[in-house]
Protein backbone atom coordinates (compact mmCIF):
# COMPACT_ATOMS: atom_id res chain seq x y z
CA UNK A 1 0.00 0.00 0.00
CA UNK A 2 1.39 3.49 -1.06
CA UNK A 3 1.71 6.17 1.74
CA UNK A 4 0.51 9.63 0.87
CA UNK A 5 3.82 11.66 2.08
CA UNK A 6 2.94 15.43 2.76
CA UNK A 7 5.97 17.26 2.31
CA UNK A 8 7.03 20.86 3.05
CA UNK A 9 6.89 22.05 -0.53
CA UNK A 10 3.48 20.31 -0.86
CA UNK A 11 2.20 22.28 2.12
CA UNK A 12 3.29 25.07 0.90
CA UNK A 13 1.80 24.30 -2.75
CA UNK A 14 -1.44 23.56 -1.08
CA UNK A 15 -1.15 27.05 0.81
CA UNK A 16 -0.65 28.80 -2.31
CA UNK A 17 -3.51 27.84 -4.41
CA UNK A 18 -6.13 28.21 -1.22
CA UNK A 19 -5.11 31.78 -0.80
CA UNK A 20 -5.00 32.17 -4.75
CA UNK A 21 -8.65 30.43 -5.05
CA UNK A 22 -10.12 32.73 -2.27
CA UNK A 23 -8.59 35.66 -3.87
CA UNK A 24 -9.89 34.81 -7.56
CA UNK A 25 -13.50 33.52 -6.24
CA UNK A 26 -14.00 36.69 -4.28
CA UNK A 27 -13.75 38.85 -7.83
CA UNK A 28 -15.39 36.55 -9.74
CA UNK A 29 -18.37 36.27 -7.03
CA UNK A 30 -18.04 40.13 -7.62
CA UNK A 31 -18.80 40.22 -11.41
CA UNK A 32 -22.47 39.75 -12.23
CA UNK A 33 -23.32 39.52 -15.71
CA UNK A 34 -22.23 42.31 -18.57
CA UNK A 35 -22.56 42.78 -22.54
CA UNK A 36 -23.37 39.22 -23.93
CA UNK A 37 -24.11 37.33 -21.15
CA UNK A 38 -27.40 38.19 -21.26
CA UNK A 39 -27.82 37.11 -24.80
CA UNK A 40 -25.98 33.97 -24.48
CA UNK A 41 -28.94 32.83 -21.81
CA UNK A 42 -31.25 32.79 -24.71
CA UNK A 43 -30.74 30.17 -27.87
CA UNK A 44 -29.49 32.49 -30.47
CA UNK A 45 -31.78 34.27 -32.78
CA UNK A 46 -30.05 37.57 -33.56
CA UNK A 47 -28.03 40.42 -32.45
CA UNK A 48 -31.40 41.87 -31.10
CA UNK A 49 -34.22 39.97 -29.22
CA UNK A 50 -36.71 38.31 -31.37
CA UNK A 51 -40.46 37.61 -30.15
CA UNK A 52 -40.19 34.17 -29.92
CA UNK A 53 -36.93 34.50 -27.68
CA UNK A 54 -36.16 30.85 -25.71
CA UNK A 55 -34.19 30.18 -23.09
CA UNK A 56 -31.05 27.64 -23.47
CA UNK A 57 -32.48 24.50 -21.38
CA UNK A 58 -30.57 21.90 -22.73
CA UNK A 59 -27.75 20.48 -24.62
CA UNK A 60 -30.54 20.15 -28.15
CA UNK A 61 -31.18 24.08 -27.96
CA UNK A 62 -27.08 24.96 -27.14
CA UNK A 63 -27.09 22.85 -30.48
CA UNK A 64 -29.32 24.98 -32.04
CA UNK A 65 -28.24 28.12 -30.78
CA UNK A 66 -24.76 27.36 -31.86
CA UNK A 67 -25.75 26.67 -35.48
CA UNK A 68 -27.65 30.22 -35.48
CA UNK A 69 -24.46 31.43 -34.07
CA UNK A 70 -22.14 30.19 -36.21
CA UNK A 71 -24.07 31.64 -39.21
CA UNK A 72 -25.25 34.74 -38.04
CA UNK A 73 -22.68 35.95 -35.40
CA UNK A 74 -19.33 34.26 -34.65
CA UNK A 75 -17.57 30.76 -35.61
CA UNK A 76 -16.38 30.51 -31.78
CA UNK A 77 -18.74 27.47 -31.73
CA UNK A 78 -16.16 25.88 -28.50
CA UNK A 79 -16.13 29.26 -26.60
CA UNK A 80 -19.85 29.89 -26.63
CA UNK A 81 -20.98 26.62 -26.45
CA UNK A 82 -19.20 26.59 -22.84
CA UNK A 83 -20.42 30.03 -22.06
CA UNK A 84 -23.74 28.67 -22.60
CA UNK A 85 -23.76 25.36 -21.01
CA UNK A 86 -22.18 27.26 -17.61
CA UNK A 87 -25.16 30.06 -18.02
CA UNK A 88 -27.90 26.99 -17.47
CA UNK A 89 -26.92 26.82 -14.20
CA UNK A 90 -26.84 29.08 -10.95
CA UNK A 91 -23.91 32.11 -11.31
CA UNK A 92 -22.04 30.45 -8.74
CA UNK A 93 -21.31 27.04 -10.16
CA UNK A 94 -19.43 29.18 -12.78
CA UNK A 95 -17.95 31.12 -10.30
CA UNK A 96 -16.27 28.24 -8.99
CA UNK A 97 -15.73 26.55 -12.18
CA UNK A 98 -13.65 29.85 -13.21
CA UNK A 99 -11.44 30.03 -10.37
CA UNK A 100 -10.55 26.62 -10.75
CA UNK A 101 -9.44 26.96 -14.44
CA UNK A 102 -7.30 30.11 -13.62
CA UNK A 103 -5.92 27.52 -11.05
CA UNK A 104 -5.77 25.18 -13.76
CA UNK A 105 -3.69 27.53 -15.99
CA UNK A 106 -1.36 28.54 -13.71
CA UNK A 107 -0.56 24.44 -12.85
CA UNK A 108 -0.20 23.92 -16.30
CA UNK A 109 2.16 27.05 -17.34
CA UNK A 110 4.27 25.14 -14.23
CA UNK A 111 3.95 21.50 -15.62
CA UNK A 112 5.26 22.93 -19.24
CA UNK A 113 7.87 24.48 -17.46
CA UNK A 114 8.67 21.24 -15.33
CA UNK A 115 8.83 19.01 -18.59
CA UNK A 116 10.73 21.10 -20.68
CA UNK A 117 13.65 21.03 -17.84
CA UNK A 118 12.96 16.92 -17.91
CA UNK A 119 15.32 16.65 -14.58
CA UNK A 120 12.30 17.23 -12.37
CA UNK A 121 9.07 15.89 -11.60
CA UNK A 122 7.52 18.47 -10.07
CA UNK A 123 8.37 22.55 -9.24
CA UNK A 124 8.48 24.22 -6.21
CA UNK A 125 6.61 26.73 -4.62
CA UNK A 126 8.53 29.52 -5.62
CA UNK A 127 7.74 29.06 -8.92
CA UNK A 128 4.53 28.68 -8.71
CA UNK A 129 4.06 32.07 -6.80
CA UNK A 130 5.93 33.63 -9.64
CA UNK A 131 3.67 31.64 -12.11
CA UNK A 132 0.75 33.52 -10.80
CA UNK A 133 2.75 36.79 -10.19
CA UNK A 134 3.23 36.88 -14.02
CA UNK A 135 -0.01 36.09 -14.78
CA UNK A 136 -1.90 38.63 -12.76
CA UNK A 137 0.44 41.50 -14.26
CA UNK A 138 0.92 40.66 -17.71
CA UNK A 139 -2.38 38.56 -18.86
CA UNK A 140 -4.63 41.37 -20.89
CA UNK A 141 -7.38 42.76 -19.48
CA UNK A 142 -8.37 40.02 -16.62
CA UNK A 143 -12.09 41.44 -16.13
CA UNK A 144 -12.50 40.56 -19.64
CA UNK A 145 -10.74 37.63 -20.23
CA UNK A 146 -10.61 35.95 -17.21
CA UNK A 147 -13.64 37.10 -14.79
CA UNK A 148 -16.51 38.17 -17.66
CA UNK A 149 -18.06 34.93 -17.99
CA UNK A 150 -18.54 35.39 -21.76
CA UNK A 151 -14.71 36.47 -21.76
CA UNK A 152 -13.38 33.69 -19.54
CA UNK A 153 -15.50 31.47 -22.17
CA UNK A 154 -13.68 32.63 -25.33
CA UNK A 155 -10.00 33.30 -23.47
CA UNK A 156 -9.40 31.63 -20.01
CA UNK A 157 -11.21 28.50 -20.73
CA UNK A 158 -10.21 28.16 -24.37
CA UNK A 159 -6.53 28.47 -23.00
CA UNK A 160 -6.82 24.54 -21.33
CA UNK A 161 -8.02 23.33 -24.26
CA UNK A 162 -5.03 24.45 -26.64
CA UNK A 163 -2.57 23.76 -23.72
CA UNK A 164 -3.53 20.42 -23.04
CA UNK A 165 -3.21 19.40 -27.26
CA UNK A 166 -0.11 21.23 -27.26
CA UNK A 167 1.48 19.44 -24.25
CA UNK A 168 0.44 16.18 -25.65
CA UNK A 169 2.30 16.86 -28.94
CA UNK A 170 5.40 18.27 -27.09
CA UNK A 171 5.82 15.04 -24.54
CA UNK A 172 3.34 12.68 -24.85
CA UNK A 173 6.27 9.70 -26.24
CA UNK A 174 3.98 7.21 -27.44
CA UNK A 175 -0.21 6.98 -28.21
CA UNK A 176 -2.53 4.28 -28.55
CA UNK A 177 -5.17 4.10 -31.20
CA UNK A 178 -7.75 5.14 -28.53
CA UNK A 179 -4.96 8.01 -27.45
CA UNK A 180 -4.94 9.64 -31.38
CA UNK A 181 -8.85 9.26 -31.70
CA UNK A 182 -8.78 11.12 -28.20
CA UNK A 183 -5.86 13.80 -29.69
CA UNK A 184 -7.61 14.04 -32.86
CA UNK A 185 -11.14 15.60 -31.28
CA UNK A 186 -9.31 16.94 -28.87
CA UNK A 187 -7.12 19.33 -31.89
CA UNK A 188 -10.71 19.58 -33.41
CA UNK A 189 -11.86 21.51 -30.16
CA UNK A 190 -8.51 23.39 -29.98
CA UNK A 191 -8.86 24.25 -33.82
CA UNK A 192 -11.91 26.12 -32.62
CA UNK A 193 -10.59 27.85 -29.88
CA UNK A 194 -10.21 31.00 -31.51
CA UNK A 195 -8.59 32.81 -34.25
CA UNK A 196 -5.18 33.72 -33.40
CA UNK A 197 -4.55 31.26 -30.74
CA UNK A 198 -5.65 28.29 -33.35
CA UNK A 199 -2.79 28.96 -36.31
CA UNK A 200 -0.26 29.50 -33.50
CA UNK A 201 -0.54 26.35 -31.53
CA UNK A 202 -1.04 24.39 -35.23
CA UNK A 203 2.32 26.13 -36.28
CA UNK A 204 3.83 25.06 -33.38
CA UNK A 205 2.94 21.90 -33.31
CA UNK A 206 3.70 21.16 -36.94
CA UNK A 207 7.39 22.97 -36.46
CA UNK A 208 8.03 20.88 -33.64
CA UNK A 209 6.48 17.46 -35.10
CA UNK A 210 8.96 18.41 -38.39
CA UNK A 211 11.77 18.72 -36.13
CA UNK A 212 11.16 15.15 -34.33
CA UNK A 213 11.08 13.44 -38.38
CA UNK A 214 14.26 15.49 -39.48
CA UNK A 215 16.47 15.27 -36.55
CA UNK A 216 15.22 12.28 -34.32
CA UNK A 217 13.45 10.07 -37.21
CA UNK A 218 10.57 10.11 -35.52
CA UNK A 219 7.66 10.48 -37.69
CA UNK A 220 4.29 9.89 -34.84
CA UNK A 221 1.61 9.69 -37.26
CA UNK A 222 -1.10 9.99 -34.78
CA UNK A 223 0.06 13.25 -34.22
CA UNK A 224 -0.01 14.65 -37.65
CA UNK A 225 -3.84 13.14 -38.04
CA UNK A 226 -4.47 15.59 -34.96
CA UNK A 227 -3.26 18.76 -36.74
CA UNK A 228 -5.28 18.08 -39.85
CA UNK A 229 -8.38 18.03 -37.26
CA UNK A 230 -7.09 21.15 -35.65
CA UNK A 231 -6.84 22.49 -39.00
CA UNK A 232 -10.40 21.17 -39.86
CA UNK A 233 -11.57 23.18 -36.74
CA UNK A 234 -9.92 25.79 -37.42
CA UNK A 235 -11.48 25.93 -41.24
CA UNK A 236 -14.97 25.30 -39.61
CA UNK A 237 -14.29 28.49 -37.13
CA UNK A 238 -13.13 30.82 -40.05
CA UNK A 239 -15.50 30.00 -42.57
CA UNK A 240 -18.61 30.91 -40.43
CA UNK A 241 -20.91 33.39 -42.36
CA UNK A 242 -21.39 35.55 -39.54
CA UNK A 243 -17.52 35.83 -39.26
CA UNK A 244 -16.92 36.63 -42.51
CA UNK A 245 -19.49 39.35 -42.73
CA UNK A 246 -18.11 41.04 -39.33
CA UNK A 247 -14.89 40.66 -40.20
CA UNK A 248 -14.83 42.17 -43.57
CA UNK A 249 -12.59 45.04 -44.39
CA UNK A 250 -11.01 46.80 -47.10
CA UNK A 251 -7.11 45.44 -46.66
CA UNK A 252 -4.95 47.86 -48.32
CA UNK A 253 -1.30 49.03 -47.23
CA UNK A 254 -2.47 51.91 -45.11
CA UNK A 255 -4.83 49.52 -42.94
CA UNK A 256 -1.82 47.17 -42.44
CA UNK A 257 0.63 49.64 -41.68
CA UNK A 258 -1.89 50.94 -39.45
CA UNK A 259 -2.45 48.03 -37.78
CA UNK A 260 1.16 46.77 -37.60
CA UNK A 261 2.05 50.23 -35.34
CA UNK A 262 -1.01 49.17 -33.10
CA UNK A 263 0.44 45.78 -32.31
CA UNK A 264 3.90 47.20 -32.34
CA UNK A 265 2.93 49.63 -29.63
CA UNK A 266 1.28 46.90 -27.29
CA UNK A 267 3.89 44.42 -27.66
CA UNK A 268 6.54 47.58 -26.54
CA UNK A 269 4.25 49.05 -23.77
CA UNK A 270 2.98 45.26 -22.09
CA UNK A 271 5.50 42.51 -23.52
CA UNK A 272 8.74 45.02 -23.10
CA UNK A 273 9.86 43.42 -19.94
CA UNK A 274 9.33 39.98 -20.72
CA UNK A 275 11.22 40.58 -24.29
CA UNK A 276 14.43 42.20 -22.44
CA UNK A 277 14.54 39.21 -19.73
CA UNK A 278 13.94 36.57 -22.38
CA UNK A 279 16.69 37.78 -24.41
CA UNK A 280 19.07 38.52 -21.17
CA UNK A 281 18.07 35.16 -20.15
CA UNK A 282 18.84 33.01 -23.83
CA UNK A 283 21.83 35.16 -24.43
CA UNK A 284 23.37 33.85 -21.00
CA UNK A 285 22.01 30.34 -21.21
CA UNK A 286 23.89 29.67 -24.81
CA UNK A 287 27.00 31.27 -23.80
CA UNK A 288 26.98 29.31 -20.76
CA UNK A 289 25.95 25.93 -22.79
CA UNK A 290 23.25 25.44 -20.43
CA UNK A 291 20.27 23.82 -22.39
CA UNK A 292 20.96 21.10 -25.21
CA UNK A 293 19.73 21.44 -28.85
CA UNK A 294 16.17 19.95 -27.86
CA UNK A 295 15.63 22.65 -25.32
CA UNK A 296 16.61 25.42 -27.48
CA UNK A 297 14.15 23.86 -30.38
CA UNK A 298 11.23 23.61 -28.23
CA UNK A 299 11.80 27.43 -26.85
CA UNK A 300 12.18 28.83 -30.01
CA UNK A 301 8.83 27.00 -31.08
CA UNK A 302 7.03 28.64 -28.16
CA UNK A 303 8.35 32.30 -29.16
CA UNK A 304 7.90 31.68 -32.72
CA UNK A 305 4.23 30.69 -31.54
CA UNK A 306 4.16 34.14 -29.48
CA UNK A 307 5.15 36.07 -32.26
CA UNK A 308 2.88 33.90 -34.87
CA UNK A 309 -0.31 34.53 -32.38
CA UNK A 310 0.65 38.68 -32.94
CA UNK A 311 1.25 39.02 -36.28
CA UNK A 312 -1.44 37.19 -37.88
CA UNK A 313 -4.05 39.88 -36.23
CA UNK A 314 -2.10 42.73 -39.09
CA UNK A 315 -5.59 41.02 -40.91
CA UNK A 316 -7.80 41.26 -38.07
CA UNK A 317 -10.62 44.10 -38.57
CA UNK A 318 -9.72 45.11 -35.04
CA UNK A 319 -7.13 44.06 -31.87
CA UNK A 320 -8.69 44.44 -28.35
CA UNK A 321 -6.29 44.20 -26.27
CA UNK A 322 -7.17 40.96 -24.76
CA UNK A 323 -6.65 38.86 -28.05
CA UNK A 324 -3.28 38.90 -26.31
CA UNK A 325 -3.77 36.13 -24.10
CA UNK A 326 -2.79 33.63 -25.60
CA UNK A 327 0.20 35.21 -26.95
CA UNK A 328 1.26 36.13 -23.18
CA UNK A 329 1.18 32.71 -22.31
CA UNK A 330 2.92 31.75 -25.25
CA UNK A 331 5.95 34.39 -23.47
CA UNK A 332 5.61 33.33 -20.26
CA UNK A 333 6.78 29.76 -20.63
CA UNK A 334 9.80 29.78 -21.81
CA UNK A 335 10.41 32.98 -19.99
CA UNK A 336 9.90 31.01 -16.89
CA UNK A 337 11.52 27.97 -17.97
CA UNK A 338 15.01 29.74 -18.59
CA UNK A 339 14.46 31.71 -15.28
CA UNK A 340 13.68 27.56 -14.10
CA UNK A 341 17.25 26.68 -15.09
CA UNK A 342 19.11 29.82 -13.65
CA UNK A 343 17.38 29.32 -10.60
CA UNK A 344 18.91 25.71 -9.77
CA UNK A 345 22.14 26.36 -11.26
CA UNK A 346 23.04 29.87 -10.78
CA UNK A 347 23.27 32.18 -7.32
CA UNK A 348 20.60 33.91 -8.50
CA UNK A 349 18.63 31.51 -6.02
CA UNK A 350 19.63 33.55 -3.50
CA UNK A 351 18.00 36.66 -4.66
CA UNK A 352 14.92 35.00 -5.00
CA UNK A 353 13.01 35.05 -2.53
CA UNK A 354 13.33 38.71 -1.82
CA UNK A 355 12.51 39.38 -5.54
CA UNK A 356 9.10 37.11 -4.77
CA UNK A 357 8.48 39.22 -1.20
CA UNK A 358 8.19 42.66 -3.61
CA UNK A 359 6.20 40.87 -5.94
CA UNK A 360 3.49 39.73 -3.63
CA UNK A 361 3.72 43.02 -1.48
CA UNK A 362 2.77 44.97 -5.09
CA UNK A 363 0.07 42.31 -5.69
CA UNK A 364 -1.54 42.43 -2.70
CA UNK A 365 -1.53 46.46 -2.50
CA UNK A 366 -3.13 45.74 -6.35
CA UNK A 367 -5.66 43.61 -5.67
CA UNK A 368 -6.89 45.52 -2.67
CA UNK A 369 -7.30 48.71 -5.35
CA UNK A 370 -8.80 46.11 -7.76
CA UNK A 371 -11.09 44.35 -4.93
CA UNK A 372 -12.62 47.88 -4.09
CA UNK A 373 -13.37 48.90 -7.79
CA UNK A 374 -14.90 45.66 -8.33
CA UNK A 375 -17.21 46.09 -5.17
CA UNK A 376 -17.99 49.42 -6.15
CA UNK A 377 -19.62 48.51 -9.30
CA UNK A 378 -20.64 45.35 -7.91
CA UNK A 379 -23.07 47.09 -5.56
CA UNK A 380 -24.09 49.44 -7.88
CA UNK A 381 -24.92 46.51 -10.51
CA UNK A 382 -26.74 44.68 -7.11
CA UNK A 383 -28.69 47.79 -6.77
CA UNK A 384 -29.72 47.98 -10.82
CA UNK A 385 -31.30 44.35 -9.88
CA UNK A 386 -33.07 45.56 -7.08
CA UNK A 387 -34.78 48.37 -9.21
CA UNK A 388 -36.11 45.95 -11.53
CA UNK A 389 -36.94 43.11 -8.92
CA UNK A 390 -39.42 46.00 -7.11
CA UNK A 391 -40.81 47.19 -10.51
CA UNK A 392 -41.83 43.95 -11.32
CA UNK A 393 -43.37 43.68 -7.60
CA UNK A 394 -45.10 46.93 -8.66
CA UNK A 395 -46.63 45.80 -11.96
CA UNK A 396 -44.15 48.86 -13.86
CA UNK A 397 -43.49 48.09 -16.83
CA UNK A 398 -40.90 50.21 -17.82
CA UNK A 399 -37.79 50.72 -15.24
CA UNK A 400 -35.14 53.59 -15.32
CA UNK A 401 -31.53 52.72 -13.94
CA UNK A 402 -28.92 54.34 -13.18
CA UNK A 403 -25.11 53.67 -15.27
CA UNK A 404 -22.83 52.42 -13.81
CA UNK A 405 -19.68 55.16 -12.86
CA UNK A 406 -16.43 54.54 -14.94
CA UNK A 407 -14.67 51.46 -12.98
CA UNK A 408 -10.83 52.38 -12.55
CA UNK A 409 -9.00 49.32 -13.59
CA UNK A 410 -9.15 46.39 -16.38
CA UNK A 411 -9.42 43.97 -13.94
CA UNK A 412 -13.53 44.80 -13.86
CA UNK A 413 -15.33 43.08 -16.21
CA UNK A 414 -17.38 46.19 -16.76
CA UNK A 415 -14.48 48.85 -18.03
CA UNK A 416 -15.14 48.36 -21.81
CA UNK A 417 -17.66 45.54 -22.13
CA UNK A 418 -21.40 47.05 -23.23
CA UNK A 419 -23.67 48.03 -20.79
CA UNK A 420 -26.80 50.18 -20.27
CA UNK A 421 -27.41 53.32 -22.92
CA UNK A 422 -30.01 55.42 -22.41
CA UNK A 423 -33.23 53.80 -25.05
CA UNK A 424 -34.54 50.82 -24.29
CA UNK A 425 -34.24 50.19 -27.82
CA UNK A 426 -30.39 49.80 -27.23
CA UNK A 427 -28.85 46.63 -27.52
CA UNK A 428 -28.15 45.97 -24.35
CA UNK A 429 -31.14 47.42 -22.47
CA UNK A 430 -33.21 45.44 -24.95
CA UNK A 431 -31.60 41.73 -23.55
CA UNK A 432 -31.69 42.97 -19.97
CA UNK A 433 -34.64 43.44 -20.13
CA UNK A 434 -35.61 40.37 -21.87
CA UNK A 435 -33.87 38.86 -19.22
CA UNK A 436 -35.57 39.89 -16.19
CA UNK A 437 -38.85 39.56 -17.89
CA UNK A 438 -39.85 43.21 -17.75
CA UNK A 439 -40.96 45.68 -20.99
CA UNK A 440 -38.51 48.24 -21.26
CA UNK A 441 -35.25 49.07 -19.21
CA UNK A 442 -34.14 52.82 -19.66
CA UNK A 443 -31.17 54.45 -18.15
CA UNK A 444 -29.80 57.69 -16.76
CA UNK A 445 -26.55 58.88 -15.69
Amino acid sequence: MRTLVITKPKIKRIIICVILFLAIFFLNRMTLFTSDDFTYHFIYKGYFPTKDVERVNSLFSILTSQVNHWNLWNGRFVAHTMVQIVLMFPNIVFDILNTVAFLVLGLFVERFVVRLDSTKKQGNPELLVLIYLLLWWFLPEIGKTVLWVSGAGNYLWTSLIYLSFFYIILFKSKTSIFDGVSLGLLGFLAGGTNENAAPSVLLMGALYLFYEVVVNKNFQLQKWFSLFYMFAGFLLMMSSPGSQERGSAQFNIDFIITQLLTILRYQRSHFGILYAGTIIMLVFLLYRRMVDKEKIVKIFVFIIGHFASIYCLVFSPEIPDRVYFCSTIFLIIPYLYMFFILLKETPVKVFINKVLCAGILLTTMSYCFVFWDNYTTYKQVEQQYAQIFLAKEQGVDTVVLKRLTPSRTLYNAYNGTANLGPSEQDWFNSWMAVYFGIDKIQSVD
